[in-house]
């Protein structure tokens, strides 16, 4: 089953959601402060959980720039070839 919020609700509780969620890390001090649970977050805003979930999963695709993906991909693509070569380097070289 899909499910879907109005754009109204999504563009009144976008922010708070996603300030509130894990995807923004905050720190008191050296502290890191406890992201809420979906749960959490609804309870304080009045939403239920599932339309918290789906608000945090949108905003966190509209929030997070093109540029962050594209580098969190290219790190994935050298961390890989990395291990590849390692593995290879094994291969090659019995008792490496």
């Amino acid at each position: 089953m899909i499910n879907t919020i109005s754009p109204d609700i999504y563009e009144r509780f976008k922010e708070k959601v996603y300030n509130s969620s894990l995807w923004v890390q905050e720190y008191q001090g050296i502290v890191q402060k406890r992201p809420l649970t979906d749960r959490e977050i609804g309870l304080s805003l009045g939403l239920d959980e599932k339309t918290v979930r789906e608000i945090r999963c949108v905003a966190e695709l509209d929030f997070t720039p093109l540029e962050w993906w594209l580098a969190a991909d290219s790190v994935k693509q050298k961390r890989w070839r990395g291990k590849k070569s390692q593995e290879d380097k094994a291969v090659e070289h019995p008792g490496y």
